[in-house]
């Protein structure tokens, strides 16, 4: 699993999206309290094997946080430029062969978080995505 996040981390350096937030992607928790951010992490992991073949069909969820002062805009452009960035993604993994990523869903909260300069709000899109693979 490792590898994948490797991979992930690799697909953001750069991107859009990736410079929408200041370069704040994170794995599993943020390490930084500054917004905009995205933190992703693994919901589930499913076996999915094909006669011979071992897979696995993984939910990974990209949660986009941004503060309500900085509007709705900047929000919308990290979700198009996320979307654009990981929308049916495909590579290959030595030992996992092909692995596909498949939009499934998103979802919009709205927090009501204070933030260290004393506003309060934060806008956070949940983006789910299906990862499969077979090796």
């Amino acid at each position: 699993m490792q590898t994948l996040i490797d991979n992930i981390n690799t697909k953001f350096l750069d991107s859009a999206a990736y410079n929408d937030v200041g370069g704040r992607v994170f794995y599993r928790k943020a390490t930084s309290p500054d917004y905009p951010r995205i933190v992703y992490s693994i919901i589930t992991a499913n076996p999915d094997n094909v006669f011979q073949r071992k897979g696995e069909s993984v939910l990974m969820q990209f949660d986009i946080f941004g503060a309500d002062s900085a509007g709705d805009a900047a929000v919308n452009t990290i979700y198009a430029d996320l979307r654009t960035l990981l929308d049916d993604w495909q590579i290959t993994i030595a030992g996992y062969g092909t692995i596909q990523f498949t939009w499934q869903n998103t979802v919009t909260i709205s927090e009501d978080i204070v933030l260290e300069d004393g506003s309060s709000g934060v806008v956070h899109i949940a983006v789910d995505y299906e990862i499969t693979y077979q090796a």
